[in-house]
């Protein structure tokens, strides 16, 4: 659930059964758009760019996995580097609402298409003024925690997984078919 007035975002998440109400502050893009445009669908949009930079954060995490990587020999983890990257997205003014998919938000004109460099987001169908009105709701249930509380939670899960005992050492039998 995002609304731009408050420029916040809610979401309903789950880890092994528990229940979150994770709140997010919207990304404040730094949009530059350009004279570039393409059709989708039957909307003429317009090509805009904004760069995302690595944060601080991002890149203590990064020393630390490595970190932690470099401790045991017998664990090997692929750790790339977190790199800035660019955001592209295609809008049409002809849809004047300043919404688009996923965190992105704020051109003139809706968001159809966002491409990130590995994921690419389509619209592939919009119905103005539906007959029924869909049912949207703000998210309630879990405890309230917020996106960065909600992901430090997750990783202390992921670790506690990973320390526990695998069963080495143990005789396994697993049957196939019978």
């Amino acid at each position: 659930y995002t609304t731009l007035k408050d420029k916040k975002s809610l979401s309903e998440q789950e880890i092994f059964g528990k229940e979150f109400l994770v709140s997010e502050e919207l990304p404040k893009w730094d949009w530059k758009m350009t004279d570039d445009t393409k059709k989708i669908g039957n909307y003429t949009c317009y090509k805009a760019t904004a760069l995302v930079k690595v944060t601080d954060e991002e890149r203590a995490a990064y020393e630390r996995r490595k970190a932690e990587s470099s401790k045991n020999p017998k664990r090997i983890m692929v750790i790339d580097e977190p790199q800035d990257y660019e955001i592209t997205a295609w809008y049409t003014p002809e849809i004047p609402v300043g919404h688009g998919p996923e965190m992105f938000w704020g051109l003139p004109g809706l968001i159809l298409e966002t491409n990130d460099g590995q994921r690419v987001t389509l619209c592939s169908k919009i119905i103005l003024n539906p007959k029924e009105k869909p049912s949207i709701y703000v998210p309630k249930t879990g405890e309230k925690v917020t996106m960065k509380e909600f992901e430090t939670i997750q990783e202390k899960k992921l670790k506690e997984m990973q320390e526990m005992p695998s069963g080495r050492g143990k005789r396994q039998v697993i049957r196939i078919g019978g």
